[in-house]
C-alpha cells in the first residue's frame, strides 16, 4: 500500500500531525488537523479554523501520527 492509502486507512477523520522534510528558519514544518482523505500522491488536512483544507504532497512527509491530545 502507498503512504496515502495507509494514512487514509488508519487516520481518516482523526486529528493528526504531519511532520514534513521542509525546513523554514532552522525548524521543520509540521501541519496539524483532521485528515479528510487523500488520492494519488496528496493528503488533504483541515485545521480547526475557517481556512480551506491544506493539500500535502506525500513526497515531503517525514512521518505522520495521531494527535492524541486533540482527539
Amino acid at each position: 500500500m502507498s503512504l496515502v492509502e495507509e494514512s487514509v486507512k488508519y487516520f481518516k477523520d482523526k486529528n493528526v500531525v504531519i511532520v514534513t522534510d521542509v525546513e523554514t528558519e532552522g525548524s521543520i514544518e509540521e501541519i496539524a488537523g483532521v485528515l479528510l482523505g487523500g488520492s494519488d500522491d496528496c493528503l488533504l488536512v483541515k485545521d480547526d479554523g475557517d481556512n480551506l483544507p491544506t493539500i500535502i504532497n506525500v513526497a515531503h512527509i517525514a512521518w505522520i501520527y495521531e494527535d492524541q491530545e486533540q482527539g
